[in-house]
């Protein structure tokens, strides 16, 4: 399960491979944190799919993002997490301080405005 990083603003975004609007935003997602690498944690959960699925998925898609495992979906239900993707921004103290649910778009001036309040 994702874990917020104290001392790191983190970002937390909970997916399947099944979800189109999560394939697609995965490589902005992964901009993103790149772009922010040295201040910033990305951690992308796939929610209730099997290793080998999501490993297979990840490969083929060439993704660079931690892709951390949520088998029984007990995490997005602790996040209560009903809508895919979902995207949790943590401050560096490990609160929550932000929710975005459905596909975004992680390469705009509103998203460098979400993320940069995680340090504020």
């Amino acid at each position: 399960m994702a874990v917020p990083l104290a001392g790191k603003p983190t970002v937390v975004n909970f997916w399947a491979t099944w979800c189109e609007p999560c394939r697609t935003e995965m490589p902005l997602l992964q901009q993103m944190a790149d772009f922010y690498s040295d201040r910033l944690v990305l951690q992308a959960v796939n929610v209730k799919e099997r290793a080998t699925t999501v490993l297979r998925h990840v490969k083929a898609a060439a993704w660079q993002v931690p892709v951390l495992l949520d088998p029984l979906g007990e995490g997005a239900a602790a996040w209560t997490v009903k809508i895919f993707p979902t995207t949790v921004g943590f401050d560096a103290q490990g609160r929550a301080r932000w929710r975005v649910q459905g596909e975004y778009d992680w390469s705009g001036a509103e998203a460098g405005k979400l993320v940069e309040g995680l340090w504020r």
